[in-house]
């Protein structure tokens, strides 16, 4: 099984080199720039398994660098680090679909975990369907009870409340919330589910309901 490689990016020399060292260790390809424009350079060169990115760099800051790696579609998880997180950065990084926020100084031990975990529990990427019929249904079923759950979905659809879906593991929830983004009119833009054990703490309140 081929190794995962992953992409730092790190203004400080000194930093980046610690971490991509760390990296190394660990088992992992590792190729260090030190700002957002030679990142996306390289995005656009191979694949990434992962994205580790320093917040504040300029001309292109860690944001940036993510709303980017969104706008062009590349699927590959970012975790985002910095000395100066606030709570505000947070939030706005995990709305962009950042895997993790990991503040400054962080300990290896905490760093391995987050990158296994982004490693292995990544953001599920869906671009918007080519050619997607809002009217084909995604979930098939006969059963009475399900048919007046879709019948809800589409007029939820219709709207532009936010929808908060509960149910047991395995019952098909992501499925159901990919069905009205199906039949919503923001079926041509991307659907991207986050994992949410993934947030930081004390955080899913402000993902869930705004900050």
């Amino acid at each position: 099984m081929p190794r995962s490689h992953i992409l730092v990016v790190e203004d400080i020399r000194q930093e980046k080199d610690a971490l991509c060292a760390l990296l190394k260790g660990w088992g992992y390809g590792v190729t260090g720039v030190g700002n957002g424009i030679s990142a996306l350079e390289k995005l656009k060169g191979r694949d990434y398994d992962l994205v580790i990115t320093d917040l504040k760099m300029p001309e292109l800051n860690g944001l940036e660098l993510l709303r980017k790696i969104d706008e062009d579609r590349m699927g590959v998880p970012v975790i985002i680090i910095s000395g100066y997180g606030t709570v505000e950065s947070a939030v706005d990084a995990m709305k962009l679909g950042a895997f993790d926020f990991v503040l400054k100084p962080f300990a290896p031990k905490a760093m391995k975990s987050i990158a296994a975990k982004a490693l292995h529990s990544r953001i599920s990427f869906s671009p918007p369907r080519a050619n997607s019929d809002p009217l084909e249904p995604s979930i098939i079923t006969r059963n009475p009870q399900m048919l007046d759950l879709l019948d809800l979905a589409k007029t939820v659809a219709n709207s532009k409340a936010s929808v908060l879906i509960q149910g047991e593991s395995g019952t098909g929830k992501e499925l159901f919330a990919r069905f009205i983004h199906d039949q919503s009119s923001r079926r041509d833009k991307t659907f991207v589910a986050v994992n949410c054990a993934a947030l930081p703490e004390g955080l899913l309140e402000s993902e869930l309901f705004g900050h």
